[in-house]
Order: structure tokens, then C-alpha cells, then sequence
């Protein structure tokens, strides 16, 4: 990774014009729909936790569900967006392989 970073930070001036503007990716009329969702979460996670559904002996099996799941809902949230452009999208496609190895170990 350090070579990574050392290569992109001797390269970047050569980048073209188009990497430096990035999108807001969630504009602020969407934030009080977000800040609601996650208080509703953990309101469940309180709730989970106080009735005995998350316990600590069955919180690793919880929390990896709950990652696999999460991964998989961000790659279908990114592969279908209109935004995209086929090009990235392969590459996305691209990635997952190399995703799913690296969680293995």
C-alpha cells in the first residue's frame, strides 16, 4: 500500500482535470432522512439488545451477516445506478472477484 500511495503521489499532477471534480455524492436535503434512519437502527439495536435477540454469544454471527450483507447491498447499489458509466461499471464488476478473495482471508 505504501508503494501505492507513493506511486499516486508522484503521478497525481499528471491526472487529468476531470478526477478533481467529485460529485456530492449526498446533497444536504438528504440528510434528515438519513439522520432518521439511523436513529431508527439503533433504536433496533437497543431494542434487539434489551430483549435478548443480541446476546454476546451471538453477536459474531450477527455482525458477519450483517457485513456479507451490507457488501452485497453496496454493489448493487453502485452496479445499479444510471450514473455510472459502462466502463466503471466494468470495472466495478471487475473488482468484486478481488473483494471476495480478499475476505477470505
Amino acid at each position: 500500500m505504501a508503494i501505492g500511495l507513493t506511486q499516486y503521489s508522484f503521478g497525481r499532477k499528471r491526472l487529468p482535470d476531470a478526477v478533481r471534480q467529485v460529485p456530492d455524492p449526498l446533497p444536504r436535503s438528504r440528510w434528515p432522512g438519513y439522520a432518521l434512519g439511523t436513529i431508527l437502527a439503533l433504536a433496533a439495536i437497543v431494542v434487539l439488545v434489551l430483549t435478548g435477540v443480541i446476546t454476546a454469544s451471538n453477536l459474531v454471527t450477527i455482525v458477519i451477516a450483517l457485513t456479507v450483507i451490507s457488501a452485497v447491498a453496496y454493489f448493487v447499489v453502485i452496479l445499479t445506478n444510471r450514473q455510472i458509466t459502462p466502463v466503471e461499471r466494468k470495472r466495478v464488476y471487475a473488482f468484486i472477484p478481488l473483494f471476495v478473495a480478499s475476505a477470505a482471508f
